[in-house]
C-alpha cells in the first residue's frame, strides 16, 4: 500500500532554525527522507555538497541548497510505503 504524504515547508523557518552549513542527518530531518535517499541525493549531485572523505560527518551541505532542492521537487513526488 502506498500512501501519498504532503509535506508543506516553511522555508523561512528552515533557514532561521538551521545553520548555514548542515550535515546529512540535519538534511534528512528537513526533507523527511531516509538515510539511503539522502546519500543518493548527495552522491548523485542533485543536492550539491562537499565530501570531506571522513567516515563521520562526511558531507557538508548548504542549507540554501536543500531549500532549492525542496522548491524544485514537487511535494507529491515523495511517496512512502
Amino acid at each position: 500500500m502506498v500512501i501519498l504524504v504532503d509535506y508543506s515547508y516553511d522555508f523561512a523557518k528552515i533557514k532561521a532554525n538551521h545553520p548555514e552549513k548542515i550535515g546529512l542527518e540535519q538534511m534528512r530531518g528537513i526533507c523527511h527522507i531516509s538515510k539511503k535517499t539522502a546519500r543518493y541525493l548527495l552522491t548523485s549531485g542533485l543536492v550539491p555538497c562537499i565530501d570531506t572523505g571522513k567516515k563521520t560527518r562526511q558531507y557538508i551541505i548548504n542549507t540554501k541548497d536543500v531549500i532549492t532542492y525542496l522548491k524544485a521537487t514537487p511535494h507529491n513526488s515523495r511517496l512512502t510505503a
